[in-house]
């Protein structure tokens, strides 16, 4: 029986062990799970003191419960072997029942039961214990997997162990840790930054801190030491609600909430302007809170806010700090302008918010400045005549008013005021009109000038200046004299270059070629010499205004035939005389002597019509003078004083010098003035003595101080005066108007001859251009018949020399045909054009092919003689076949360049009859082409735009005429139609030219007379691009006020023009302007 409790006491050790254990296994799960619960409720910063408290509580519960119940199984099964018999029976199912009838007979044997035969029982029973390998399995169950989670949970307890994190969960009664975090939960305006501090003592783990916005994840960063136990993390500009906690070591501390709410804003509603005084301007109110007003403007402004406000303060960038009245959300203040550029408007809310970042507005201080000038014509340094007058336009502008404007001559130190505003005006778009006289100037003063404009307050604006110009005076009579004398040089050189060319023509008659190569040089050097001075005349008289239009056309036309006869003729004179055959000049150098002679004449006419111009220019001068005259005397009468009576002298004077002119140009030096001018019965009606008596009394009167027997004097002088310009007004009309009219009318009816002889050119070139076309068609249809005939013929050529090719052999091919492998292609090109319809390249191949058969041939009748072939050989009948194959293409040639049918193959009997008459009909329209080059002969005497270039037109017409009315005759159309034709290209070209002389004529017929004012102006050399004066064209009549106002169509234009763009600069100026025309 020993055996048996031996094991059944090891059996209890066992199980007191296995108790043991487990009961350590689950005390320790238990103080895992308290451990990680206060982890996971720091990470998810819920814990606090009360939680660790009840979850320690709730540890040292379970604890106890395991302790107890292990505890109480332990004394349960210390003396129980019949539990432990029946679990190791359990275990072991081989014993059966034996332990326990062991167990219960040691202790008691039943009544009727043997003694001796239980204790045997017994001994077999721990015999067999003995014997036996017991399974000690425990009497309760341990699941693998809670073994397996206590050594996971124990390995990672292990690994995340923390001392401090133990004794802050399972000594929670020990002294606390303190923890600070600022600013905790908190309201922040959208778009700050929140600095977080965390103050902890006890801890020296490096806290972080974690944040997330609403629609965010967490996010960590390390905070900053500050101090010891002081850290610190920034949280930059927080836009929308977030969620923050500190994490340190093991620990956390609770959420905090960071509210995100909107900004104080304050915007301005209304700024209302107080002007000063001097502006002149009334109080306006605007919702714009730039503010722009000129210097001591006071401005009320007012704002208003998001939410009611507790203070609110207006801040300048001078430093100014004005406290504004609140009303809940409404603010206002009043500012002086002084200096201020810029302003903002800072202010806190009744719950404790600012304005984050206020806006800054802009102040502008209008400063009176001085007014702003501009000449906008004509805007560039001018000449003007002593005589004339200088209209400027302007334009002025200012912010608040401009008293007056004056013009400023700079250089003589004196204001003239062109304008004066009783009441101040903010814009002025006007013009002024300068008598250069009232100036005091004399050709060839050069002044400065200026416009300025006076501000309305002139203490503060002051005055406003334009930009300078400058005023040359330029004596246009005194100009137009010498280009007078450099005209009259010209015409002079006219005549030595005819004397000249008539010497170097004499020269050339008497055999003398190298002294006519000489003077013809130097007709070609004077003519050189001729158009340059032309040049440089033309291009001052463009700037003439005393040159009439009908001069300068004239002078215009005889330098293009200058150009012309150097070019077309002198120059061809001179290639002739220097080569071989000089006496071939001698034609050209007739023609040079005839232009020669007719430029002279026409320059001499010319030259004349301008004097007289000029003279009647003279007499409108007398009558401006005189009219000046009466209107200075009745301003002197009125209120007289002794610098007007000296004024009048001078008048008076003027006057006189004037007639004095006048009676030299007419009296004087008639020569340069045309006959039917000087000779007019109304010129010589003038009675000069008559007006130079009057003049005298005049003067005479001034001197005696009489100024009513001045006046009645001065009228009676204007009235002689005007009529003496009437006469000469007449009279050059009457030169001028009747030689331009007959002209005019001259050249018209050689315009209509011309159409004429045109049209009958024209209708006789159709009708030969009909035959020659005919000509044409008929030759190619022969052509066709003739090719074919010529293709079958170079088909036997091809074919006899092909086949005399393929029959030679040995040295006879060699020799003859290997030396001439071209020959057959050559022929075969030929066969391949013909059969195209067409001979050009066979003319210049065919020859070629003959002169090389012709050697071919030659070669084989050596080699045939030389080796005494017989005749009937093979090298016989094959140079045979060359022979035949050569005269073939010979007869092809001579057909090709032959052939040339008759007439009567060609035209009808008809037909040569019709040309017969064309001839005839030619013959007659070159004797009326005769009879119109005499007219236009005649005609380019009168004037210099009936030119050499036309008159060749015209000849050169008439010889093609002649050249088509031979081949008429010889019936050769085609010929003949380019003949003709050449004759009516050559007619319209002399049409074009005579045209353009009369349109020019008729422009001139229309206005001959200058309308000449020495007072014209133009733009000073360099001054600026743009703007000229040109030469007059005519009278012109200067309209009255009334007829001065645009018509209905004008205005609609400048109205159309002003809704078009322009630059920006002039905006309000071309407005101004273009409303001041039509108004």
């Amino acid at each position: 029986m020993d055996i048996l409790k031996k094991k059944l006491k090891l059996f209890q050790k066992k199980i007191f062990a296995a108790v043991i254990g487990l009961t350590a296994i689950n005390v320790l799960l238990s103080f895992f799970g308290i451990y990680y619960a206060n982890y996971f409720l720091e990470f998810i910063a819920y814990s606090s003191d009360k939680v660790k408290i009840t979850l320690f509580v709730s540890f040292l519960f379970a604890a106890v419960f395991f302790i107890v119940k292990s505890l109480r199984f332990i004394l349960f099964i210390r003396n129980r072997y019949d539990y432990l018999a029946l679990c190791l029976q359990k275990n072991n199912p081989s014993t059966k029942d034996n332990l326990i009838n062991a167990l219960q007979l040691e202790k008691k044997v039943p009544a009727g039961t043997s003694v001796q035969l239980a204790s045997e029982f017994i001994d077999v029973t721990d015999k067999q214990v003995s014997s036996l390998n017991i399974n000690f399995k425990l009497p309760f169950n341990v699941a693998p997997a809670y073994l397996i989670l206590f050594a996971v949970v124990s390995c990672v307890f292990l690994f995340t162990f923390d001392y401090s994190s133990v004794k802050k969960y399972f000594m929670p009664f020990g002294a606390p840790v303190k923890l600070s975090v600022v600013p905790g939960d908190v309201s922040v305006v959208i778009g700050e930054s929140v600095d977080v501090i965390f103050v902890s003592e006890g801890i020296n783990t490096k806290p972080e801190l974690f944040f997330r916005p609403d629609k965010g994840e967490w996010t960590g960063i390390r905070m900053r030491k500050l101090d010891m136990g002081k850290f610190t993390a920034r949280l930059e500009k927080i836009t929308e609600d977030t969620k923050y906690f500190i994490r340190f070591g093991d620990g956390r501390t609770q959420r905090y909430g960071i509210t995100v709410v909107a900004p104080t804003s304050v915007a301005v509603a209304q700024v209302k302007y107080e002007y000063p005084a001097y502006t002149g301007l009334s109080d306006k109110t605007t919702s714009d809170p730039d503010i722009e007003a000129p210097a001591g403007t006071v401005v009320a402004i007012t704002g208003i806010s998001n939410r009611p406000l507790k203070e609110a303060y207006l801040m300048t960038d001078t430093n100014e700090r004005i406290g504004m009245a609140v009303n809940k959300d409404k603010i206002s203040c009043r500012v002086a302008l002084i200096n201020q550029t810029e302003y903002r408007i800072e202010a806190v809310s009744i719950d404790g918010y600012g304005v984050a970042d206020p806006v800054k507005y802009r102040i502008r201080i209008i400063r009176n400045e001085p007014p702003e000038i501009i000449i906008i014509h004509p805007a560039c340094d001018v000449v003007v005549s002593e005589k004339g007058r200088l209209k400027i336009i302007y334009s002025a502008t200012d912010a608040f008013g401009i008293r007056s404007i004056d013009f400023n001559c700079l250089s003589k130190e004196r204001k003239i005021n062109i304008a004066k505003f009783p009441r101040p005006v903010t814009k002025s778009v006007s013009e002024y009109e300068l008598m250069i006289r009232d100036l005091s100037l004399v050709p060839g003063d050069v002044v400065r000038y200026r416009l300025e404009a006076t501000d309305a307050d002139p203490v503060s604006g002051g005055t406003g200046v334009s930009e300078e110009y400058i005023i040359e005076v330029f004596s246009y009579e005194l100009e137009h004299e010498k280009i007078e004398q450099s005209l009259a040089e010209l015409n002079q050189k006219f005549l030595e270059m005819l004397a000249k060319q008539m010497e170097a023509k004499d020269y050339l008659l008497k055999g003398d070629k190298d002294k006519s190569l000489q003077a013809e040089k130097d007709v070609d050097a004077m003519a050189s010499e001729q158009i340059k001075n032309f040049d440089k005349i033309l291009e001052r008289m463009m700037d003439d205004p005393l040159a009439s239009a009908s001069s300068y056309a004239d002078y215009e036309s005889i330098k293009e035939s200058m150009d012309y006869l150097q070019k077309d003729k002198i120059k061809p004179a001179l290639e002739r005389l220097s080569g071989k055959d000089p006496a071939a000049s001698s034609g050209l150098q007739e023609e040079i002597i005839a232009e020669l002679e007719r430029i002279s004449i026409l320059g001499e006419n010319v030259y004349e019509r301008q004097k007289m111009e000029d003279a009647v220019s003279s007499a409108r001068d007398m009558r401006d003078a005189s009219l000046d005259l009466k209107e200075q005397l009745e301003s002197a009468k009125e209120a007289p004083s002794p610098e007007k009576l000296k004024k009048l002298n001078e008048a008076a004077e003027k006057l006189s010098g004037l007639m004095k002119e006048l009676v030299e140009r007419l009296l004087k030096m008639p020569k340069n003035l045309p006959d039917e001018f000087v000779n007019a019965s109304s010129v010589k009606k003038i009675d000069f003595a008559k007006m130079g008596n009057t003049a005298d009394a005049l003067k005479q009167a001034l001197a005696d101080g009489n100024i009513d027997e001045a006046i009645k004097i001065a009228e009676q002088l204007a009235k002689q005066i005007a009529g003496m310009l009437k006469n000469m007004d007449d009279a050059a009309q009457t030169v001028s108007g009747n030689s331009n009219d007959a002209l005019q009318s001259e050249t018209t009816e050689a315009i209509v001859e011309l159409d004429k002889i045109i049209k009958r050119q024209q209708d006789l070139l159709n009708e030969t251009m009909a035959l020659a076309q005919k000509y044409k068609d008929k030759i190619l249809e022969l052509q066709k018949d003739l090719i074919k005939e010529l293709y079958e013929k170079q088909k036997i050529a091809v074919s006899d020399f092909s086949s005399a090719n393929s029959q030679s052999a040995g040295d006879f091919k060699e020799k003859i045909f290997s030396r001439h492998t071209g020959v057959n292609a050559k022929m075969m090109d030929v066969l391949n054009e013909l059969r195209s319809e067409k001979v050009e390249n066979s003319r210049s191949v065919l020859p070629q092919i003959i002169t090389e058969m012709n050697g071919m041939i030659d070669a084989a009748r050596v080699f045939i003689g030389t080796d005494a072939v017989s005749a009937n050989s093979i090298e016989s009948r094959i140079t045979d076949l060359l022979i035949s194959a050569r005269n073939l293409e010979a007869e092809i040639l001579d057909l090709v360049n032959n052939f040339s049918p008759s007439h009567k193959q060609i035209y009808s009997q008809s037909e040569l009859d019709a040309m017969d008459a064309q001839s005839g009909e030619q013959g007659e329209i070159n004797k009326t082409a005769e009879k119109l080059s005499k007219t236009l002969s005649e005609l380019s005497l009168k004037t210099p735009m009936v030119n050499q270039p036309l008159m060749e037109n015209v000849a050169a017409s008439r010889k093609a005429m002649s050249n088509a009315a031979v081949n008429l005759s010889a019936k050769e159309s085609v010929p003949a139609a380019e003949n003709e034709k050449e004759a009516l290209e050559n007619l319209l070209k002399a049409k074009d030219s005579l045209s353009s002389a009369s349109e020019q004529m008729e422009k001139m017929s229309s206005g001959s007379r200058p309308s000449g004012s020495s007072g014209a102006v133009k733009m000073r050399s360099g001054s600026a691009d743009g703007g000229s004066s040109g030469i007059s064209k005519g009278f012109v009549k200067i309209p009255s006020v009334d007829e001065y106002t645009p018509p209905a169509k004008i205005k609609e234009e400048i109205m159309n023009a002003l809704r078009k763009k322009y630059p920006s600069k002039y905006e309000n100026v071309i407005k101004e302007y273009y409303k001041s025309l039509i108004e």
